[in-house]
């Protein structure tokens, strides 16, 4: 029956469906913000992070792209702190190298460079007052010979200017108590040895009757004044100057090897710098696929010519250091030290004639002087270095033959005809003893001055070249760095959260 409920066979009534809708199992909703590590530029439908397929419903959790030591912003601020590191280290080394460099050619060409020609001309200045002093005493009141008491006197005073000039530089450039002492005794015994020349002059001028190979009143002070000379003074100039060399030397050896050792680390340094930058390049072409950094690399091409430039200027003073000191200053040394030797010698000669009781003496310092003045010249032509002084240190040793020469004939001369012989050894007209002496001074000092011109312009030119990398080392370092931070900024921006 229709309507009718409970035993219809055949009922109409139709159970309702019910429909679960359920979506897709497993996919985690989106994470709120930008993937990690993930260009702001670049297509998010490209972009897979790791582990955005995890199931069971959890997302990654979002972190900050600079947090990770990996990440390509935080490599990329290390990248340009190394830069920065790299070229403050290279700019403190190259300077430290072009002071050390520097120092070392102030030494030798300003410092104690001269100060050791000064004491050399203290030496010779006292060698050539002692000469005189015995040409006082040996030509007496003679007036017919080629030199005079009144030349001699006048030779003596002059010397003595010499002398006090030398002193003075010397005890304004003494360092240390030992200089100073020195410097001291100088002046005090220097003080006694004029107080004895004024006591000769006087007592040889009393005897206006003496016979030229008359023993002089003088003669015992004479000798006194000559051992002090060689005893006392001499030795004291000595001194001073083996100090001044030895500071020298000491200045040099240390400017020099400073300036190379730094040199050589601020080198290995750059040279790390323009890798890294070089590296930097490629980083970004893996990380970024940018294919070319124009700041970059500009950056790397100027420290190219930095680190070539500063460390090609560093080794070249040094070169210029080993100029004026090995090349100039060992042959001004020599001879200076040789012209000095030269004036004992000299005066050797007038005692050994004015005193013939030791004679002997003389004769054999004489010999032992000659000796040191070969060894001198063998040093100046074993050194020989610039144009033109070759032939004028030929010319020097040929000169000095003449004047060796001229003494042996003096000698033969003495016993035949003393008064020919002492014309002979104190004239300075052409072909006398005293002639050959000056133009062997004379010829020595043009050697003397080319080495002294090169020493000066060696010096002069390695402070020149070095001057502006006092400062321009640390300039170019910080324009590195700040251009190497302005090259990596548009790609450490693309990494900002928006």
């Amino acid at each position: 029956m229709r309507g009718s409920t409970g035993n219809s066979g055949s009922s109409g009534y139709t159970a309702p469906t019910f429909v679960l809708s359920i979506g897709t199992v497993g996919a985690p909703p989106r994470p709120p913000g930008r993937a990690p590590d993930r260009p702001a530029d670049f297509p998010e439908r490209l972009w897979q992070p790791r582990g955005a397929t995890a199931s069971h419903g959890k997302a990654p959790r979002p972190r900050h792209p600079g947090l990770r030591l990996t990440a390509t912003p935080t490599l990329l601020r290390l990248y340009g702190v190394a830069v920065a590191v790299l070229a403050a280290g290279f700019a403190a080394l190259l300077t430290r190298a072009v002071v050390a460099a520097d120092d070392g050619l102030r030494v030798v060409g300003q410092g104690a460079g001269p100060q050791v020609v000064a004491a050399n001309n203290l030496y010779l200045g006292l060698a050539s007052m002692d000469a005189e002093l015995a040409n006082i005493v040996l030509v007496g009141d003679e007036i017919g010979l080629g030199y005079t008491r009144a030349d001699a006197q006048a030779a003596y005073r002059n010397d003595r200017t010499v002398v006090a000039e030398a002193l003075r530089a010397s005890a304004a450039n003494a360092s240390g108590a030992a200089a100073r002492d020195t410097v001291g005794r100088l002046v005090d015994d220097l003080g006694a040895y004029d107080n004895l020349a004024g006591q000769i002059t006087y007592a040889d001028a009393q005897d206006d009757a003496r016979r030229l190979q008359d023993p002089s009143p003088a003669l015992p002070n004479l000798r006194r004044a000559t051992d002090m000379m060689h005893n006392e003074l001499l030795p004291c100039a000595d001194a001073l100057l083996d100090a001044d060399a030895a500071s020298v030397t000491h200045g040099y050896q240390d400017g020099r090897d400073e300036a190379a050792w730094y040199a050589a680390l601020a080198l290995a340094v750059g040279i790390l710098l323009v890798l890294l930058l070089i590296g930097g390049q490629i980083f970004l072409f893996r990380r970024t696929h940018r294919v070319f950094n124009p700041i970059l690399a500009a950056v790397t091409v100027a420290a190219m010519c930095v680190v070539a430039i500063g460390a090609g200027a560093a080794f070249d003073a040094r070169d210029e250091l080993d100029v004026a000191k090995h090349d100039a200053f060992d042959s001004v040394l020599a001879l200076t030290r040789t012209k000095a030797l030269v004036a004992d010698a000299n005066g050797d000669e007038s005692r050994w004639l004015v005193d013939p009781a030791n004679a002997r003496q003389y004769a054999d310092r004489y010999a032992d002087t000659t000796r040191l003045l070969t060894m001198q010249f063998s040093r100046e032509l074993d050194n020989i270095t610039f144009d033109g002084e070759r032939d004028a240190a030929q010319t020097a040793y040929e000169a000095n033959a003449t004047y060796q020469a001229f003494d042996t004939k003096m000698r033969g001369m003495a016993s035949a005809d003393f008064r020919g012989a002492v014309d002979f050894n104190t004239s300075h007209r052409a072909g006398n003893s005293n002639w050959a002496y000056e133009r062997l001074q004379s010829d020595l000092d043009a050697v003397v001055a080319i080495n002294r011109t090169h020493m000066t312009a060696a010096s002069d030119t390695g402070e020149r070249d070095l001057g502006a990398w006092s400062w321009l080392a640390s300039a170019a370092a910080v324009a590195l760095a700040l251009a190497t931070w302005r090259g990596i900024r548009p790609r450490l921006r693309e990494y900002r959260n928006p």
